[in-house]
């Protein structure tokens, strides 16, 4: 890799500029230092993004590197690895023991506490800081949503300094995106979910499209050097192309109407994809997340999460939702040293927000 950067006359800040992803990630994965990166996902995300943009086969570059026994796989823990699992027990039987287990007793795993989650990596551009970030809130009684822009600017735990939210998951994977968030919020936010890129594509084509309803005509490419696709306004179902060209919101004015936007078409997309009654006669569906996707909870436990969420829409439960309040703020970056226009929270919205949405 680091010779086809140097035959693009890229050097490694220019590829860091290029990329969006940190140049000391990227000097990882030129050396094939997987261990370095964040966890074995993240690892499979940031390969794949790098020998798109140095025109590599990244189906070829992540199979040769990552799809062969390595130190890395071998050391972190198999329940990172949803696939690991279903491999081993058979998606069919993972998923009958799992519902019969939501059915029959119910908050075994999680309780009766309010749980809460982080997801990223749903915008369609699969490049690591260029997601928004969601957290939901699902209770028995009660469902909310709250989705941050991307350049929602915060303090990053760890001695990272200021920042824009997505650069927690460019620094630190998920879970520093999940600290960073729990720390933002004021709030207890235990769990994560990673959608790989292409990963909503993938998961929108195997369950045969979500159905939304397109304000406006939009267009754009849903691959590199992809065909354009137009979405005429309208009722329609979307296919997973589709899907991604109506989540990059070319169509719309500003990141936090995108984020809304994001918000909405993945509460649909899981709300179909997950939903408990399905899972027996279809399990592929759930195949296919586990795949692309990386969590920190079990498959226990993200099945029974949805099965909550079920219980309270059947149950005719009002889903609070919000974006985080504020104003556009151009602010000097010590580490990119340059000034960059932030999203910058309003304080006493943000507090009253969370409250509404998922305190």
């Amino acid at each position: 890799m680091e010779r086809a950067r140097k035959q693009r006359g890229l050097s490694l800040a220019g590829a860091e500029q290029t990329t969006k992803i940190h140049s000391r990630h990227l000097e990882a994965l030129e050396r094939g230092d997987f261990d370095a990166l964040p966890s074995p996902g993240w690892a499979r995300n940031l390969l794949t993004l790098y020998s798109w943009h140095l025109k590599l086969d990244e189906e070829a570059m992540v199979r040769e590197a990552l799809d062969q026994p390595t130190s890395s796989t071998r050391k972190n823990s198999p329940s990172r690895r949803w696939p690991w699992a279903a491999a081993i027990l058979g998606v069919i039987a993972v998923t009958i023991a799992i519902v019969y287990t939501m059915i029959s007793a119910p908050g075994v795993f999680l309780g009766n506490e309010p749980q809460r989650v982080v997801i990223t990596g749903v915008s369609g551009t699969g490049v690591p800081g260029e997601d928004n970030v969601l957290v939901a809130k699902i209770a028995e009684d009660d469902l909310g949503l709250l989705s941050f822009p991307r350049s929602t600017f915060t303090e990053i735990p760890g001695g990272h300094g200021d920042g824009d939210i997505g650069r927690a998951g460019e620094l630190g994977g998920p879970d520093l995106t999940r600290r960073t968030v729990a720390r933002l919020t004021g709030t207890e936010v235990p769990n994560y979910l990673a959608i790989a890129p292409n990963g909503v594509k993938e998961i929108v084509d195997v369950m045969g499209g979500v159905q939304v309803n397109v304000e406006q005509s939009v267009s754009g490419q849903a691959s590199y050097e992809g065909p354009e696709i137009t979405l005429d306004p309208g009722p329609q179902t979307l296919n997973g192309s589709q899907a991604l060209v109506y989540l990059q919101g070319a169509d719309l004015q500003n990141e936090v109407a995108l984020a809304g936007r994001q918000e909405d078409f993945l509460y649909e997309m899981f709300r179909q994809a997950l939903d408990p009654r399905n899972l027996l006669s279809d399990p592929s569906t759930l195949n296919v997340v586990l795949e692309y996707s990386e969590t920190n909870m079990s498959i226990v436990e993200v099945v029974q999460l949805v099965g909550l969420a079920k219980a309270a829409e059947n149950s005719d439960v009002p889903v609070s939702r919000g974006t985080i309040a504020g104003r556009e703020e151009t602010l000097y970056s010590k580490q990119k040293n340059t000034q960059i226009t932030y999203w910058v929270p309003d304080d006493e919205k943000l507090s009253s927000v969370v409250k509404e949405t998922v305190k």
